[in-house]
């Protein structure tokens, strides 16, 4: 499952995200396939993934489930964050939202990810959802410190860090986790 799921969602894999930033196919289409994803954590991830966390852990060093990998590290290997749409990044963030407050510590350490990641891509609203979280009783005290780094704020961009490829900005960054 784990594999079949890196396969479906990473772009170093397969195009199949790039259906969501895919102009060509309709906004309504692609809103629905944002809501599948909070249906992937729902229905999946809550019920497979073990309660581990996976920032902070050594390279080399395998989640106890692998299909843990898959959950945390969803809106990093994917297209969807580059959605360049108001209503797409809305729907996104919603949906980041709403799987933080799964109640499942996998799924809560994912969508801190995510939202880290969003707020690099520049999702304005991204780092005020950090904010909420890291206020929120309902975020694990375990993530807190990770979800503060997440922010933009702990992110260093080095010299070279612009770079054209076609017509797809490249952002080589260093993250602080």
């Amino acid at each position: 499952m784990n594999q079949g799921l890196w396969f479906l969602s990473s772009n170093a894999c397969s195009v199949h995200t790039d259906a969501f930033i895919d102009h060509a196919a309709p906004l309504e289409r692609r809103l629905v396939g944002v809501e599948a994803v909070y249906a992937l954590y729902r229905d999946l991830f809550v019920t497979r993934c073990s309660p581990e966390l996976l920032h902070g852990r050594r390279t080399g060093k395998p989640a106890g489930n692998p299909l843990n990998s898959v959950c945390f590290m969803f809106w990093d290997i994917g297209s969807l964050l580059a959605a360049d749409e108001a209503p797409m990044q809305a729907a996104i963030l919603d949906v980041l939202q709403r799987i933080a407050k799964l109640g499942h510590v996998a799924c809560i350490e994912g969508a801190v990810h995510g939202l880290g990641h969003a707020a690099l891509c520049g999702y304005v609203e991204a780092s005020g959802i950090l904010d909420n979280m890291i206020s929120s009783s309902s975020c694990p005290s375990e993530i807190i410190p990770y979800a503060r780094k997440a922010k933009p704020r702990m992110v260093t961009l080095s010299d070279d860090s612009e770079l054209m490829q076609g017509s797809t900005r490249v952002i080589r960054v260093r993250l602080e986790y």
